[in-house]
């Protein structure tokens, strides 16, 4: 593939802004930054003049400010995230995110109030922590002794950065339906193939049954999304044939399932 997704701009367009487009806000702080170093004299009059920008913005950005979307840029370059390398299977980086964006399609969410995403616990739960710490991210159990919820991990720092970078890479924020998840991000089917399987082990980890089999996933999604699904675990596996789309899902036949090590 050409590029990794996540980027200074991608990830600064999930912020709302007096702007536009909130990298713009991104762009015109640093303009007025450099200006001032090579300035530190000018008044924030004068600093607004010479680079066409709205004197309370300036005064503000002088004083202290910063856009929102700058401390989430610097955040992430600080851990590496916009360096992942797409091409590479071995890349642990983008073997985390994967893994992540795997948990969050098929057994987790992302709330849009606050962006911290939420995995299951009756999944490869393992994998999830191992991928949070691999992204430097700290995380806690939540609603451990709630007989009516699941127990659930969470990020116990930067959640709303991860949330909003998954988002980026592809993941559905809310309820996922079939009006909010139409298909898989198309990026997915460029990555290598080993990066592929590992985002199909923790999909099917998480629909997986002791007691089956086969694999069964029912879920309220498209039949474009199930179609868009079952084209990758395809991509993965030796016989296209053992994995089929029906009326209400897509069905992984036991070869499958043994053949990725389920």
């Amino acid at each position: 593939m050409s590029s990794w997704p996540l980027t200074e701009q991608s990830l600064a367009r999930t912020y709302q802004s007096s702007y536009d487009d909130a990298y713009e806000s991104i762009l015109d702080y640093r303009r007025v930054q450099s200006y001032r170093q090579t300035h530190p004299d000018a008044s924030n009059y004068h600093v607004s003049k010479a680079l066409e920008l709205p004197r309370g913005r300036v005064r503000a950005w002088m004083d202290g400010a910063k856009p929102d979307a700058l401390s989430a840029v610097k955040r992430a370059e600080e851990l590496d995230w916009f360096d992942a390398d797409a091409t590479d299977p071995s890349d642990p980086l983008l073997g985390a995110f994967v893994r992540l964006l795997a948990g969050i399609y098929a057994g987790g969410s992302i709330r849009t109030s606050g962006w911290t995403p939420h995995w299951t616990s009756d999944g490869p739960i393992d994998e999830i922590r191992r991928s949070l710490r691999t992204l430097g991210i700290e995380y806690r159990r939540i609603h451990i002794h709630d007989s009516q919820r699941a127990t659930e991990l969470v990020p116990s720092s930067d959640g709303s950065l991860l949330g909003r970078s998954l988002f980026v890479l592809g993941a559905p924020i809310e309820d996922k339906n079939k009006s909010s998840v139409d298909q898989l991000p198309e990026y997915l089917f460029e990555l290598p193939h080993l990066i592929q399987r590992t985002f199909v082990y923790i999909y099917l980890t998480y629909r997986q049954s002791g007691n089956q089999r086969t694999i069964s996933i029912q879920e309220n999604r498209s039949k474009s999304y199930h179609n868009s699904l079952a084209d990758l675990i395809t991509e993965v596996v030796t016989d296209s044939n053992s994995v089929t789309v029906g009326e209400n899902g897509i069905y992984v036949s036991a070869s499958a399932r043994e053949e990725l090590s389920l």
